[in-house]
């Protein structure tokens, strides 16, 4: 089924204790999407990542926070301290991607409950080939394509993925620079000019994944959530929109 919940259970050398208190703190956090309640950032994406943490539910986010943050099980604070390392990075420079040194981190992505997991989204960049004026996301990520995806960082509220790619140094380009502009502008010398297209991609509801923001060590605000590594199908793509956004739906394969 599309979006089904599957835990991708596999041998662990952690204890029963520990794979047991990992189980209730994965439950706990994915019981209830959070919902950011803070600044509308519409005219100024650029400040978007600055969110507070700011929810219609403060009760629950202030509960889950002061339960993990000082608990009694070493495994739960493991995964505590991982989380907190893992948002002080952005994912592509976190090493908690990998599993080795992380494994209570990655037990609960693996594990967690997800039935209650919420769409997700996640922006990228994809570049062209030299060759290429400019990245054909179609072909890219044409539907039914088979792709390996790495534990990554993504949010349950797609208006912050959005502004993500709208906001900073590189929505500055795609919001006042023409392809050619971009070639030589002075924001960001690395980025070739034509040859980038922001892509939001998204996974649907239930994506075996875990809520971190309520323990996120930078700004809970972004509403993030961890997917689990493993192979996702290509259903459709969208694109560009009035952004110049490129939209890549996916749904988990277990082929």
């Amino acid at each position: 089924m599309v979006g089904e919940a599957v835990a991708v259970i596999k041998k662990s050398n952690l204890s029963f204790s520990d794979r047991h208190a990992l189980e209730v703190m994965g439950k706990d956090l994915n019981s209830k999407p959070l919902e950011y309640a803070g600044i509308d950032y519409t005219d100024e994406p650029e400040e978007s990542v600055w969110r507070d943490s700011t929810f219609k539910d403060m009760d629950h986010f202030i509960n889950l926070k002061n339960k993990y943050s000082d608990h009694p099980h070493p495994a739960v604070r493991k995964a505590f301290e991982q989380i907190q390392k893992w948002t002080q990075w952005p994912t592509f420079e976190s090493t908690q991607r990998d599993e080795e040194g992380n494994k209570e981190l990655h037990y609960l992505i693996k594990n967690s409950d997800s039935s209650n997991v919420p769409e997700l989204t996640r922006a990228i960049f994809r570049y062209s080939k030299l060759s290429e004026s400019h990245p054909d996301i179609s072909k890219i990520y044409r539907p039914g394509k088979i792709i390996k995806l790495k534990a990554s960082a993504t949010s349950s509220d797609p208006t912050f993925t959005r502004d993500r790619l709208r906001g900073g140094h590189v929505g500055i380009l795609l919001r006042n620079y023409t392809p050619e502009e971009m070639v030589d502008s002075p924001y960001y010398e690395h980025i070739p000019g034509p040859r980038i297209a922001p892509v939001i991609m998204h996974f649907p509801k239930k994506t075996q994944a875990i809520q971190i923001a309520p323990l996120s060590g930078h700004l809970a605000g972004q509403n993030e959530y961890i997917t689990a590594p493993g192979r996702f199908k290509v259903t459709r793509t969208e694109g560009p929109d009035e952004d110049g956004i490129h939209h890549v739906y996916l749904e988990p394969h277990h082929g």
